[in-house]
């Protein structure tokens, strides 16, 4: 199948902050996917996934993590994962800075995120500083939809909620 889409994820952290450079290049004519609701699922449109989770050590793939979503038009979803696929928080007080630059064949963003020290069900894993993660982006819309991934895993509908996979950043 012919890919839409070119996709380029740059990472680097500080002593306090986790910093992330996307770019999302278009080769369709296709607008992007994008939605104006409030509170919209925006894993059904444009978007772009980073998956944080601060570990005790590499074993901790049960440590809960963050889910920071990102569409083309600057919304945005932040979720604490406590238990993929059963219990999630939303970190209503935790603040972090997001650029975005947008056209019809380019999206570019960056996001500077702080450690969440003071976040409830992440706090007890921040001692040992070890930042695994993942990086996505689903594009398109249906049967064209294509799946993009700093860490993939096999099935042909990617599950990013594997901490398993999640890589060392």
């Amino acid at each position: 199948m012919k890919q839409n889409h070119s996709v380029y994820f740059e990472f680097y952290k500080d002593s306090h902050n986790f910093h992330a450079h996307f770019e999302v290049q278009k080769f369709d004519q296709l607008p992007w996917v994008t939605t104006h609701e409030k509170n919209a699922e925006l894993w059904n449109f444009d978007v772009v996934e980073i998956f944080l989770q601060w570990r005790n050590g590499p074993e901790d793939v049960n440590a809960p993590y963050l889910e920071c979503e990102f569409s083309p038009n600057e919304k945005q979803l932040n979720l604490i994962i406590i238990e993929p696929r059963k219990r999630l928080a939303t970190p209503w007080m935790w603040q972090f800075t997001f650029e975005n630059q947008l056209s019809d064949k380019e999206w570019k963003a960056r996001l500077c995120v702080p450690t969440p020290r003071d976040l409830p069900f992440l706090k007890d894993h921040l001692k040992h500083h070890q930042l695994y993660g993942g990086a996505f982006a689903c594009l398109g819309t249906g049967t064209g939809r294509e799946y993009y991934s700093l860490n993939p895993n096999p099935e042909e509908r990617p599950d990013f909620h594997r901490p398993e996979l999640f890589i060392p950043f």
